[in-house]
């Protein structure tokens, strides 16, 4: 943690530390061998009194894995950019696209702001495919100005209780009901933005399927760029450490992805995804794990 100027460094000699489990969820995936079924968790330590020795993204597997074993812990990166050194790059994403302040995922004073998305461009670690900076602002931007439209349009209130009094369904059905539209200008803007940037050169630098993700829509680009910042700005987030577990043929594997061991900083080493504009949302999701290089 060298150089973070809000991280005090404390030796866990001489505390008290406890593990504390606080967010665990299932995970069911359809693979060409069958279904694979797993538990991801997030386990901290620390002495219960503010102190945190460390954090572990838990991921266990099992049935049948084939590509299913690389896609390690599905985090919100709402949550991941929490632990990042730097205040300020803590609330940049949010788990629910759509709500006042965060139309495409992202703070709307950054996507807003040109420069703000080009300094976030210059962090991403795959700025080199992008070939124009300047339109793909303009696209992401109107993707921006679209979803504001369709709120007009729609009354959009977020607040629950004053929804509720002007007999409305709760935030994320209103823009729930909005989805298909969504979709169409989606598809419609990430045509566009294709043509400024290098797809062959983004899929060496992030990894074939997330370039796919990043390219299907304005959205999932401008929240990838944001969350690769994240990653290289904080030494891909190395309070972080990355446990996968696994049953394959009847064998036990396990193994930890650090920062340390420089797994975790290339958004190449994530498997991202995306949900948006319904019950469950999450925005941009990532999950890290070293044998994703091998994809």
């Amino acid at each position: 943690m060298q150089g973070y100027k809000n991280v005090e460094r404390v030796k866990p000699s001489g505390l008290e530390l406890v593990d504390r489990l606080v967010g665990v969820q299932r995970v069911t995936k359809v693979t060409k061998g069958g279904r694979a079924f797993g538990f991801s968790a997030i386990v901290v330590v620390g002495d219960g009194n503010g102190v945190v020795e460390k954090i572990a993204a838990v991921s266990v597997k099992y049935g049948k894995s084939g590509k299913f074993k690389a896609y390690g812990f599905p985090g919100e990166t709402t949550q991941y950019q929490k632990f990042h050194p730097n205040p300020e790059y803590r609330d940049r994403l949010h788990s629910r696209p759509g709500d006042d302040g965060y139309d495409l995922g992202v703070k709307d004073k950054i996507v807003d702001n040109p420069l703000a998305i080009k300094q976030i461009i210059s962090e991403s670690g795959f700025g080199d495919a992008i070939q124009d900076e300047d339109k793909l602002i303009e696209v992401i931007q109107s993707m921006k100005s679209k979803i504001q439209e369709i709120k007009k349009e729609i009354g959009y209130i977020q607040n629950s209780a004053e929804a509720r009094k002007a007999g409305k369904p709760t935030a994320k059905k209103q823009m729930g009901s909005q989805k298909k539209k969504i979709a169409e200008i989606e598809k419609e803007l990430a045509s566009e933005m294709a043509n400024y940037i290098d797809g062959d050169k983004l899929s060496e630098l992030v990894g074939k399927d997330n370039a796919r993700l990043l390219l299907s829509r304005p959205q999932c680009m401008i929240c990838g760029l944001t969350f690769g910042s994240t990653l290289t700005t904080s030494n891909g987030l190395d309070v972080i450490e990355h446990n996968h577990q696994e049953i394959a043929d009847g064998k036990y594997i396990t193994k930890t992805d650090t920062a340390e061991s420089g797994q975790t900083k290339s958004l190449k080493n994530w498997a991202l995804t995306w949900r948006a504009y319904d019950d469950r949302a999450g925005g941009l999701i990532a999950g890290a794990n070293s044998e994703r290089i091998d994809l």
